[in-house]
């Protein structure tokens, strides 16, 4: 199995070490960003596999980024997986209405987020659109 080019996007810097530390290098090829703004411009150069994108952040949320990569750049081949503290309905919602693959809440167990990834990305969305959360 080649490696995953993953961009993992999270204005935490100690969620960045969480990360790096879970995702094995043997299995995933990182790339880290720190707001919306930030992760558009690595998409754009590196053009991930999978995004792991948090909701909340600075110049440009998670689910504005989302949008962008849907609708603007009509993106359906990227996966993306939310993980956010968020646990509202709405934001789920939201997020799956835009074409998610996965949405993990936050805190996430350190040993299981690999898994968890990986999971996600090999999953197919079912024809009713839900997407579990972990």
């Amino acid at each position: 199995m080649s490696e995953i080019k993953i961009l993992l996007v999270d204005d935490d810097r100690s969620i960045h070490d969480l990360y790096n530390e879970g995702l094995a290098d043997t299995q995933f090829m990182k790339q880290f960003a720190g707001n919306g703004e930030e992760a558009l411009k690595i998409y754009d150069a590196w053009h991930p596999e999978v995004i792991v994108l948090d909701l909340q952040m600075p110049l440009m949320a998670g689910y504005a980024v989302l949008r962008e990569i849907r609708h603007t750049r009509r993106d359906r081949s990227t996966k993306v997986i939310m993980a956010t503290a968020s646990t509202s309905s709405q934001d789920i919602r939201d997020c799956i209405t835009l074409g998610i693959q996965g949405y993990i809440v936050k805190p996430f167990k350190l040993n299981e987020i690999g898994n968890t990834i990986l999971h996600y990305i090999q999953q197919d969305q079912g024809p009713s659109g839900a997407v579990p959360r972990m």
